[in-house]
Formats: structure tokens, sequence, C-alpha cells
């Protein structure tokens, strides 16, 4: 019977498409791709249509619910993400959507679109990953929390509105969000998870509203390079220093500056409404005041209630105090008419003769450009060079007008035949000669330290293949090699086998940089210390590399008792030293702790770091034989609590995992930290050898190596 309900859904759907059809002036959109979920009969359907727009619904109760998750790559329409613009859930009532599911719109690489339905209480996991063109977007006020990795690399997000609801942004949420350049943190908030602005290195400036800091992790904001501003509210400032300082930003006289922010409170008691924006500011900042008068009156005037400040065409310099502005309206009279104050845009507005400012207010009686603020005739600069001629080939060049930047004038510059450069006379805007598409000369800073790198070709047109050659010095090999467009948008790169790197000109001019790190010592041959580890055994890469690495040593009688257990003291210890033994604020509190004991800095650092913790009753078990899941948990932690993309673990003895332990084999098990025995079992309590916990050291680090 549902089946039948959905088709005639369908019917319905397609006779309207046709109704549309025939009375609009266009083609109606054809349907490209549509289908249902969960696979099998689900009662979501879907439709994308040759406009673009994915419109989503739920066609049997429409009861609030989830959207289910997908996993990586794994949306009924994933294969169609190159043609997604814009998504709409539909009715035939939005609000029964309670999430967005795991990796839904996961690289959607054209939407730049999407309406999120007011009912929405959390972001899944993955959500928004890859959404390369994806610039702005508003959470509803009924959002509580945002998933790991949600808007993950959406490297063109420039602006996302935050709700007052929100509660918890997790792990990596915002990695790699290039083109973010400020965000307002919301009261609301109570953590903000490690790594969730990860790599914004276009991130200037972060607003705290709330009057409590959140939890901040060490990797909150890790390698948000361009940081130069944190705001807070004045009554809080003491306590957001602390938070921010333990999470290591540089607020001590460093590169950050902690600006204090001050609330605007506009009232209107009768006549129309009015707003400031923004509401909260700091010392300095321009305020501009907004007023709407209701039917039947007119604005009449500001008036400060409390604070020092002087209003002028609707906007005042924020004082360090906070303000109350007061919209006064008036009725009208009707043989007078209404008032109206121009708001002219920062935007010139032109044609091909003339520029201007467009008012922005409601009700400009101002109908003719000519009127307008700063109209005027365009003022021709200097010929500007697009491509040189040469010999055998033709160049171009404009000119633009120096108020607006409107192009007045190009023209082609003929082939010099004899090598010398010259410009045609063809005047106007349509030239004379052959038309050569424009080339761009890269922008190539050399690094400071390292190494040089040549590009080519020097000026390449769109559509070139550009080959970036690094030159490390001796001792040096490549760190890090980005190249952005002209908006700050990543180009992507191929890495070839003889070192060089490529990748397609894209429209306008790129940035391409280089960074340097010291290279790899070369390999000595491993002098032997333990009598009891030869060549033959399994574990001898990884016990020789924690001995040199200065993680793991022997016995004083010469052996490295490769079978032994590892106490969960000397974990501790091993991590500790791979961080340079640092020193900790405060001491542990475990009772069978003592302060003199020679792990005693080690589990302090490692407590204070949420690496590792007790039982619950005050001890924390230094001596007792760590487990293969307590192994895990302590390097997941390490590493910042990661989120594991594969769920599954098949062993055959999953159901002995202890609860707090499941993300982490997750993680151990996914990046081939940890691994199972032959007979299929994981053995999660099974007690650590030495020699697995140095295979496992190998493994762990090995793989943070890779990454970076």
């Amino acid at each position: 019977m549902m089946r039948k309900w959905k088709q005639r859904l369908w019917s319905l759907l397609l006779c309207g498409a046709m109704l549309v059809s025939l009375c609009a002036p266009a083609a109606a959109e054809e349907v490209v791709a549509s289908g249902d979920f969960p696979v099998g009969g689900g009662a979501w359907e879907w439709v994308l249509d040759s406009d673009g727009r994915l419109t989503i619904y739920y066609v049997d109760d429409p009861s609030p619910r989830p959207m289910p998750d997908f996993g990586p790559q794994g949306s009924p329409w994933y294969n169609y993400g190159y043609q997604i613009k814009s998504v709409v859930f539909a009715d035939p009532d939005s609000d029964y959507v309670l999430s967005i599911g795991a990796n839904a719109f996961e690289s959607c690489n054209s939407l730049t679109e999407i309406t999120l339905p007011g009912s929405l209480a959390t972001i899944g996991i993955g959500a928004f990953m890859n959404c390369n063109n994806l610039r702005e977007i508003t959470l509803p006020d009924s959002v509580t929390a945002i998933g790991d990795y949600a808007f993950f690399s959406c490297v063109s997000l420039t602006k996302i509105t935050l709700p007052g609801s929100l509660t918890k942004i997790e792990f990596g949420a915002f990695s790699d969000c290039t083109s973010l350049t400020e965000i307002t943190l919301p009261g609301s908030l109570t953590t903000i998870d490690g790594f969730a602005f990860e790599d914004c290195t276009g991130l200037t400036s972060i607003t705290f509203t709330g009057d409590t800091p959140p939890t901040i992790y060490a990797t909150t904001f890790d390698r948000c390079d361009s940081l130069t501003e944190i705001r807070v509210p004045a009554g809080a400032v003491d306590a957001y220093r602390e938070v921010l300082m333990d999470a290591g930003l540089d607020l001590g006289g460093g590169s950050i500056e902690l600006k204090v922010e001050y609330s605007i409170t506009v009232t209107a008691a009768k006549g129309g409404t009015a707003s400031a924006s923004p509401d909260f500011a700091a010392e300095g900042d321009t305020i501009t005041l907004t007023a709407k008068p209701a039917s039947g009156y007119r604005f009449k005037e500001w008036q400060v209630v409390p604070g020092n400040v002087t209003i002028d065409s609707g906007s005042f310099e924020m004082p360090a105090e906070a303000v109350t502005v007061n919209a006064v309206f008036e009725e009208e009279d009707a043989s007078q008419p209404p008032s109206h104050t121009h708001a002219w845009a920062e935007a010139w507005s032109r044609n091909s003769a003339h520029h201007w400012h467009e008012c922005l207010a409601e009700g400009c009686t101002i109908l003719s450009d000519s009127g307008k603020d700063g109209y005027d005739a365009h003022i021709p600069g200097d010929w500007i060079i697009d491509q040189e001629a040469a010999p055998s080939t033709p160049g171009s060049r404009h000119k633009e007008c120096t108020v607006c930047g409107y192009t007045t004038q190009t023209e082609a510059i003929p082939a010099t035949g004899d090598g010398s450069s010259s410009g045609g006379s063809s005047g106007g805007s349509s030239g004379g000669g052959s038309y050569t598409p424009p080339t761009y000369k890269p922008d190539v800073p050399q690094p400071s330290e390292g190494g040089t790198v040549s590009v080519t070709p020097s000026r390449p047109e769109r559509g070139d293949t550009v080959t970036v050659k690094p030159k490390p010095d001796e001792g040096y090999e490549v760190d890090k090699i980005t190249v952005t467009d002209q908006n700050g948008k990543r180009v992507e790169l191929t890495a070839n086998p003889d070192g060089t790197y490529t990748f397609q000109q894209p429209d306008g001019k790129v940035k391409i940089e280089v960074t340097y790190k010291p290279g790899r010592p070369v390999e000595t041959p491993w002098n032997n210390p333990f009598s009891d580890v030869s060549e033959g055994d399994w574990y001898y890469e990884a016990v020789k590399f924690a001995q040199e690495r200065g993680l793991m040593n022997g016995y004083s009688d010469g052996r490295f008792g490769a079978d032994d257990t590892l106490s969960r003291a000397q974990l501790a210890q091993i991590l500790f030293n791979k961080e340079g033994r640092p020193g900790a604020d405060s001491l542990p509190d475990f009772s069978d702790v003592a302060g003199e004991a020679w792990y005693a800095g080690a589990v302090r650092w490692a407590a204070g770091q949420g690496i590792v913790g007790g039982y619950g009753n005050g001890t924390f078990g230094p001596d007792d034989p760590i487990t293969r899941e307590q192994l895990a948990v302590m390097l997941w932690r390490y590493s910042g609590s990661p989120a594991a993309t594969n769920k599954e673990l098949y062993f055959n003895d999953t159901d002995e995992i202890s609860g707090f332990a499941l993300e982490a084999l997750r993680w151990a098990m996914e990046n081939g930290i940890l691994n199972g025995y032959d007979d299929g079992r994981l053995a999660p309590k099974g007690q650590a050898t030495r020699a697995q916990a140095a295979q496992m050291l190998k493994n762990f680090i090995e793989n943070q190596e890779a990454d970076t």
C-alpha cells in the first residue's frame, strides 16, 4: 500500500513539472536521478533535477527522526555530488529532520546553498566534508552539536553562523577551512574538541560571547597561524585568559591580542523597531544603527541612555563600556513627505561611462543614477599589460578607471616581428588585431631557508600545466608545497616521480609557497645493546626503533626483556620521554604515586594531559601490567582522541572490549598500530609485552610522521 502511495506521489510531482513546463517560458527542470533510502525500501525519498537541486523528504509518518548515517562515500547521491548545487528538505513538513546523517553530503563539490530544517539538533560526522564550493551556511537555532569533521576541508567556507543553542563543536569539525577568516562562538558552547579549527590558516579573529569559557584543548586552534585577535566579554576576561593560555594560545604579549567586548542594547518604545550591528563590540569598532518605522511613523532621532558616544549618520565608535541607545519614532504628518536617511553602499555600481554608490535604505526617492552618491565619469588610468607581445605572438593590454576599477578600454598589442613591444591604436573597448588569452605570472616567494624553487612556464595561461621544481639545499627536504588561487582557495597539486609537482593553471594569478625542513640523517648500523634481541626476532626492528629514539631501554644485565610485561608507569614514562620530559603544573591525585618515585613526573604530566587516568578509587596502579586496550587508549588520547572512520571490529572476542576503549581500539586497528592474533582474537584485556609495546610505538610514531 505504501509503495503505491509513493508511486502516486511521484506521478503528482511529474504532472506538476509538466504543468510548470506548459506555463513557464523556459523548459522545466528534468529529473537527473532519484531513489529512496535506507537501501531496501526506506521511507526517505530524494530527487536531483537538472538545475542541480537535491530535494529530500520523508514520505511516511513525518514524526521527528534523525537522517540515517551513510558512512564514507555511502550516500545514495554520492556519485552525483559534482552536480548537486543546492539541497532542500521538502514538504510536507521539514521539521521531521533531527540530524544530518554522517557523510550525507560528503564531496558535493558544486554545493553552494543548503536550507536546513528548523528541527535540526545535530550535524553528523563528515556531513559536509570536502564540500569545496560551500561558501556560507547558517545553522538553525535548534542545533546543539556539530559532529567530528562535519565541515572538514570546506576550503571556500567564508562565513558560518552558529546558533545560541550550540553546546559542542566536536573533533576536527572545521579543520582545514582555509578561507574562514572570523568566527563568533555562542555563549551556549561548553566544549570545543581537539583540532576543531586545525589548519584554518586564514582565521584572523575569534569572538567568544559566553560569560563562562568553554573547554578548549591544546590542539583546538592548532596551526591557525594568521590568528591575531580573540574577543571576549568584558566580565570574563581573566577566566578566558587562563583557559586560552592553558590551551597554548600566545596571549602573553605575543602575536594574539585579547580584546574586550562590550554590549550594545537598542530599544524602541513605540512606532518601529531598531537594531545595532554588531551588538557586541570592542573599543574602537564602528557600530551601525538601523531604525525601521512602522506604518504611519517616521524615525526622529537616536538617544544615548548610558554611554559616552556621539551618533553620526546612524553610526558611532564603540567606547570601552556598554552602550544603550533608544530609537525615537514620531507619527507622520500626512502633509509632509516621509523622511529618509541615505545608506550609501561601499561598493561601486557602474555602467560603461559612469560610476556611483547605490542607496541601500528602503524608500529612497532618488531614481536617476546621476543623483546618487559619487556619480561621475570613469577616469581611465595608464595601460596595464596583460600579456607582452613577442616577435610572432601578439599581446594584450587594458585600462581601468582609477576610481572604481571598471575596464574602460582593451586592445591587442601586435606581434613585434623584431622583438620590440608596442600597442596598436584601436581605441574603444573592441580593440584591434587577434586576441591572445591573458597570462598570469605566479607569486613565488623564495623560502627563507633550506633551498629554492623554480616554476615553468613563467607566465602560464588558463589550462596550462605548471611545473613546480623544489631545489632543497644539502641536508634539507621538502616540507610542504601549497598553491592557492587569487581567492585563497587551494589548487590541487600532483606529485611526480621525478620530485616535481604539477597543477593546472586556473583563471587568475596563483601563489606558490614551498617550505623545507631538515632531512633525515643517513641511517647508521645499529649497535645492538641487548643480549636477548637478534635480527631474526619478529620484534627486532621495533626494539631497535624504540631504543634509538630513547623511548625504551633494557635492564642492567643487558637484556631487553621482550616477553616481560610493561607496566602502566613505564608507558607513561615512554610518552613522557618522547615529549622531551616537559614540566607539569600540578601533582597527581593518586594515593599510590609518591612524589619521589622515578615515574612521578611522567604520571603527573600524563594525567595533566588527559592521557592517563586512575581506577576511580584514588589509585593509579603504576606497577600493574598494562593491557592491550589500555595501551591503545593511552596512545589514542596522546594523539588527541581522533575519530575512527571504520566503526567495525571483526574479531571473535569484541564483547570483551571495555566501553572506554572501544573508539581507541577502532582507531588503533584502522591505523595499523595494533593487530589481532591468527585465531581471530583481539585479546583486549591481554597483558601487553615489552616487545608488543615497542611494535605499537613504532607503528604509531611512523604513522604520525607519515601524516606530517
